[in-house]
């Protein structure tokens, strides 16, 4: 697995993590917004490709989850959903 999905899974679980006590859409929003950050500080080759991965990314995740504070299930599902988006996008 490539560095650039563990960032992406990475930064997903980091986000939800910290704010688990707020509501899912509010985390979607930040994990949106940490996408466009995270983009920017890529080449400029790789923002385009960076930012779809990571917006499918967080598409795929659920927050529901944490909000329900299930971090395991976060986390095992971060880098499946990076991977997943990755090839769905043909990054991989």
């Amino acid at each position: 697995m490539n560095t650039k999905m563990k960032l992406f899974g990475f930064l997903v679980v980091s986000l939800t993590m910290t704010a688990c006590s707020d509501e899912a859409g509010k985390l979607k929003k930040q994990a949106l917004e940490a996408c466009e950050v995270s983009a920017q500080q890529m080449p400029e080759n790789m923002r385009e490709e960076t930012l779809k991965v990571c917006q499918c990314t967080v598409e795929k995740t659920d927050y529901q989850a944490a909000v329900a504070g299930d971090a395991a299930k976060l986390q095992a599902d971060a880098i499946k959903n990076a991977e997943a988006c990755a090839k769905e996008l043909g990054s991989m």
